[in-house]
């Protein structure tokens, strides 16, 4: 969740809504409810390609951070 706020208003990090879209979603698939707020504020500023970047980055993320 963290992670994600730092992309989502660019502290220490360049600002990157996809990054922060795709950290905020992983947050909420591991049960971080606080994630859901932020989602739903970020959709108000995500564009359209934006947002299909970011459903790569989490798909990517998910994959790679599954247990093997």
């Amino acid at each position: 969740f963290m992670v994600a706020e730092m992309y989502y208003k660019g502290q220490g990090v360049r600002q990157d809504y996809a990054e922060a879209w795709a950290w905020f979603t992983l947050a909420l698939d591991k049960g971080y409810k606080l994630a859901s707020d932020s989602l739903h504020e970020l959709s108000n500023k995500i564009s359209r390609q934006q947002m299909e970047d970011a459903k790569r980055r989490y798909q990517n993320y998910k994959q790679r951070l599954k247990p093997r």
